[in-house]
């Protein structure tokens, strides 16, 4: 009989998938660390700008929830 279970098969089977998805991972892995960079480099960004549009506010908007709301 052809169906029989070996378990060298079944292991063999088992590290051939695991070795594809190894692959998969390290072939998306500059991806996701650039996902990463610029997404850190937005977080950056949009913290300068509520601080910025905060200064600017403060000179302009005597009300404190008012330039909470636009910053």
């Amino acid at each position: 009989m052809e169906n029989e279970f070996s378990i060298e098969d079944a292991i063999g089977k088992l590290w051939n998938k695991l070795d594809g998805w190894l692959d998969a991972i390290i072939l998306k892995l500059p991806n996701f660390i650039m996902a990463i960079i610029v997404m850190i480099l937005f977080y950056i960004l949009a913290r300068v700008i509520r601080k910025v549009l905060k200064n600017l506010l403060a000179k302009s908007v005597n009300q404190k929830s008012v330039q909470e709301i636009i910053s």
